[in-house]
């Protein structure tokens, strides 16, 4: 690594992009001035910050942190807390984004030279030097596409023709003029995101670099993964996000740069680095409020501040009445106080999740004061407790445990989609397992706990705390959490699918939008094996997944692979497959809710599918794509995740009817049944089923066995039954079809002849009219534009019907909208 030695009246800071790092990119720095003049008479400073990639890829050495005072001090925190104080913003557009390319090989210049555009290779070749205007918050590869020397790099394959841009170094560089009144008093220099690693140099003295330690009582391999993710291995050697290397959902940009804003705040005696606030129960309708405030001192302090705080409800801002009080200061060194201060208190209103009451908050006011100054704290927070339930249900197997979430001494249903990935190793498996419990169970474990006041899971999947979180298969129905995901058989046979505690992780991949496919892909024309589709492919043979799961599904496709799907087609039909599976999952495992089998399996207590979010525009698990347009699971996994549900699937010899009830009280419900003949808008037959869906439960409460659908549909293969359901109370009216098998081909639909048209436009807002002559199964709205629909997804078997667009951006020539169903991508 290159020495960086900051200007004579310069601030240098260093983050060091490397493959052994003991901090994460997310942590914020601190660095105090303590004496405006220390740094010399010229109050013109100049901020540096270097992203570094150690090309060799090897550790390097570990670097001394300095704990003297020469103008600069720093400390790292967890959290940046902005208090009303006095500020010099240093983010905005004024920054200067450079790579001196002198140190690369001829081989390794050549390459750079090669990946950008061509107006700009002559000079950078002749002068070894990229340098363009920067942005902050922002990153080098955003700064390089915006000033025009490199492409989009979120199209074509740029995220693999772009890599060599991410193993330069780069630095960022902007002047600051101080204010003249900046006062006596020091100030601290606060960088609320480096990515990643991060030093600090001030006029040629180094304050700050990451830690980097080679002393492993074992040897550590890179983790490689598969080719078809066009990634990097090193990941495991830097603590940042696995996934900025690649993963099976998301490109490897290996993405540096200061990502959070810099500020310098000064003209005070004290700044608040870190506040925290803890809720627990302590007595009888009486609750222990727990702050606890980190400070850095700005000037030598002869006496503790002192302290005055009140806590008042947000909505009414009513006061809670104080039964005991209690303050502790105590000080890591002269610069740095630590204020624990415990309140209790009495007429608390708690915090409860959705359906279970009124989420009430409460603000803390606390205000910490030298002689000469004072600072505010502020901080919203509730009082609520949360425990993980893992008794045991079987009194003669141990292994048969809970996976139960409790909120305020009540059971809660958890349900949601998945962010963040993990990955874990199976190679010597006694030593990882004890450095793994060394790091999560001995060292964060703890740190949380000191922290905050929630269940901390070591591992996910796992078969719970019962087997100490390790297990050999971490797979259990009986008791922990799983991940599932199956290609191979059928989704909506319900024989196939597991019955868990708590299923945390399943999913399907689909295709985004074909508008947001042809501007990543800058052509007109996608095929499901053509080479821009098969690039973004990152799971191994997942196109041919893919293909499988919807000729399972919908037939017709042939055997082979030689039959291509293609542009509307492929996305419809792949986020058909996935909305339809995915559902029939939640489904599935929400029907044992609280209701258990004879062998033990069942009283299912939460799903979160896999996954909410894309990075770019590729095959991925994701409701809403990279440019935030909807697919079609976005809508259904809304009905799913009511209150109360009404849900139908086919058990080989039944259609089955079932409520779910997760609220605690008891709810009215009415289920009208319709059969119809797939080319006909006349029903066959209806039914009609009310009842009463007992608290926090799950009932099968009808089901029409294979005859008496026969006697109405003489080929069942061309019949389907429509689902409405009702809960009048909750106002909830959902709307599904189920069909009499375990798969969706051979129907034989007619010509629906869909039209919409705008009714009138408002403020914020389209009306739509849509019509169809015959049944439509599944009709898709789609918009030119981002935004969301009222109603989408859904079978029509009516004349016509209303509903919204909601624009992300209302522009005068909103809104064109395509609108198709299963008959224009299937049969035609």
């Amino acid at each position: 690594m290159q020495q960086i030695i900051g200007s004579a009246s310069g601030l240098s800071i260093i983050p060091v992009l490397t493959y052994m790092q003991v901090r994460a990119h997310n942590e914020s720095q601190t660095i105090r001035i303590t004496q405006f003049k220390l740094c010399g008479s010229n109050f013109k400073f100049t901020t540096r910050v270097t992203i570094r990639e150690n090309r060799s890829k090897k550790p390097l050495n570990q670097f001394p942190m300095s704990r003297e005072i020469i103008c600069l001090l720093l400390s790292i925190i967890t959290t940046f807390y902005h208090a009303s104080t006095l500020e010099v913003d240093l983010s905005g557009s004024d920054w200067t984004v450079e790579s001196d390319l002198s140190y690369l090989t001829p081989q390794d210049l050549a390459g750079v030279v090669k990946v950008l555009n061509p107006h700009y290779r002559k000079e950078v070749e002749h002068t070894k030097r990229i340098s363009v205007n920067g942005t902050v918050p922002g990153y080098v590869l955003v700064d390089l596409h915006r000033e025009g020397l490199i492409p989009d790099p979120l199209v074509r394959d740029h995220d693999v023709t772009l890599r060599p841009l991410a193993l330069l170094s780069w630095e960022y560089r902007k002047t600051v003029v101080l204010p003249e009144d900046r006062g006596k008093q020091g100030g601290v220099l606060v960088f609320q995101g480096l990515d990643t690693a991060a030093g600090v140099v001030v006029n040629k003295v180094h304050f700050f670099r990451s830690h980097y330690n080679q002393m492993y009582p074992h040897i550590v391999p890179p983790v490689e993964y598969p080719a078809v993710q066009n990634g990097e291995k090193f990941r495991n050697f830097l603590r940042k996000s696995p996934a900025s290397f690649s993963w099976d959902w998301g490109p490897a940009f290996i993405p540096s740069g200061i990502w959070k804003p810099v500020s310098l705040v000064y003209k005070q005696d004290l700044y608040v680095e870190r506040i925290g606030v803890r809720t627990r129960v302590v007595g009888e309708g009486i609750w222990a409020v727990e702050i606890e405030v980190r400070v850095l001192a700005l000037v030598k302090l002869r006496k503790d501040p002192s302290v005055k705080f009140e806590i008042r409800q947000v909505e009414d801002g009513s006061y809670l009445s104080n039964r005991t009080y209690e303050e502790v200061f105590t000080k890591e060194d002269d610069d740095v106080i630590t204020l624990i201060l415990t309140a209790n208190v009495t007429g608390v209103q708690l915090w409860s999740p959705k359906h279970q009451g009124k989420q009430t908050l409460y603000q803390l006011s606390l205000d910490l004061c030298t002689v000469a100054d004072c600072v505010a704290v502020r901080r919203n927070f509730g009082f609520r407790t949360v425990t993980l339930n893992q008794e045991q249900l079987n009194p003669t197997d141990p292994t048969q445990r809970k996976f139960e979430f409790v909120v305020n001494n009540k059971p809660v249903y958890i349900k949601g989609a998945n962010l963040v990935p993990l990955y874990n190793t199976n190679s010597n498996k006694t030593l990882y397992v004890s450095e793994y419990m060394k790091l999560y169970d001995h060292t964060i474990r703890q740190s949380i706990d000191q922290l905050i006041d929630v269940p901390f899971l070591m591992s996910s999947p796992s078969n719970g705390e019962g087997e100490g979180w390790v297990e050999d298969d971490p797979q259990s129905q009986l008791a922990g959490d799983i991940h599932f995901y199956n290609y191979l058989d059928n989704c909506l046979n319900t024989t196939n699918l597991p019955i868990p505690r708590f299923a945390s992780e399943f999913g399907f991949q689909s295709y985004p939008s074909l508008h947001t496919l042809r501007h990543a892909f800058h052509t007109h024309h996608v095929t499901l094996f053509d080479s821009n589709t098969e690039h973004r492919q990152h799971l191994v043979s997942g196109n041919r997944l893919l293909y499988d799961q919807i000729n399972r599904m919908f037939g017709n496709l042939g055997n082979g692979y030689n039959t291509t799907l293609s542009g509307d087609t492929l996305v419809y039909l792949s986020q058909l497959n996935q909305g339809l599976c995915v559902s029939s999952l939640v489904s599935h495992f929400s029907r044992f809710y609280n209701r258990q089998l004879e062998d033990g399996r069942g009283v299912n207590s939460g799903v979160m599918f896999w996954q909410l979010n894309d990075v770019w525009a590729a095959p991925t698990w994701s409701v809403l794509d990279v440019n935030l347009r909807p697919k079609m699971l976005y809508y259904s996994i809304g009905h799913l995740y009511h209150p109360v549900v009404g849900n139908a699937y086919w058990n080989l010899t039944h259609v089955v009817f079932s409520v779910v009830n997760r609220l605690d009280t008891a709810v009215a419900f009415d289920f009208d049944l319709f059969l119809y003949d797939a080319s006909s808008t006349k029903s066959l037959k209806e039914w009609g089923v009310k009842g009463i869906a007992k608290p926090a439960s799950s009932t099968e409460v009808y089901s029409i066995p294979r005859s008496a659908l026969k006697e109405n549909c003489e080929v069942l293969q061309k019949c389907f039954v429509a689902v409405e359901f009702e809960v009048k109370t909750e106002n909830i009216r959902t709307v599904d079809i189920v069909r009499p098998g375990l798969d969706w081909s051979g129907l034989e639909l007619e010509p629906p002849s869909l039209s919409i048209e705008v009714v009138r436009r408002e403020e914020d807002r389209v009306i739509l009219k849509l019509q169809s002559m015959k049944v439509a199964l599944w009709v898709w709205l789609e918009a030119h534009q981002p935004g969301r629909f009222s109603h989408n997804f859904f079978p029509m078997y009516v004349p016509e019907m209303f509903l919204e667009f909601i624009p992300h951006q209302m522009t005068e020539d909103c809104c064109k909208v395509h609108v198709s169903s299963l008959y224009d991508h299937y049969y035609v």
